[in-house]
C-alpha cells in the first residue's frame, strides 16, 4: 500500500524562479532520504485553485514513510521547513497532508 505525502502550495506573486530552485532542493534531499516519485505539479484550470503548485512523494508503507521522515529531518529538513515558513520566503502559504493508497 503506497503512502502519499501532498503539499499544496501558494507562491508569492513574482518568485515563481526562486519557489522552483528552492522546491529542486528540498525534493533532492526527500529522494536522497528514501522518498520515491517526487513531483511538483501546477493547477492551469481549477478555478480558484489555479497557479497552486502541488508537491508529492511516495512511500511503499507507513514503515517507509517514517523512515524518509526521520531522515529529512536528521539531514538538514527542518532548516528547509523553516526557509519555506520564513517572512522572505518565496511561499505564501502552504498545507501537507498526508494520502494512503486504498486497495481496491
Amino acid at each position: 500500500m503506497a503512502i502519499m505525502s501532498v503539499t499544496v502550495i501558494t507562491v508569492k506573486p513574482g518568485r515563481y524562479e526562486e519557489f522552483v530552485k528552492q522546491s529542486a532542493e528540498a525534493e533532492a534531499l526527500l529522494v536522497k532520504c528514501g522518498a520515491k516519485n517526487p513531483r511538483l505539479i501546477v493547477a492551469l484550470a481549477a478555478g480558484e485553485a489555479s497557479g497552486a503548485f502541488v508537491s508529492t512523494w511516495e512511500a511503499d508503507d507507513f514503515t517507509s514513510f517514517g523512515k524518509v521522515t526521520d531522515a529529512f529531518f536528521a539531514s538538514g529538513g527542518e532548516a528547509v521547513m523553516a526557509a519555506s515558513g520564513a517572512a522572505d520566503s518565496p511561499i505564501a502559504s502552504w498545507q501537507s497532508s498526508t494520502y494512503v493508497d486504498i486497495p481496491h
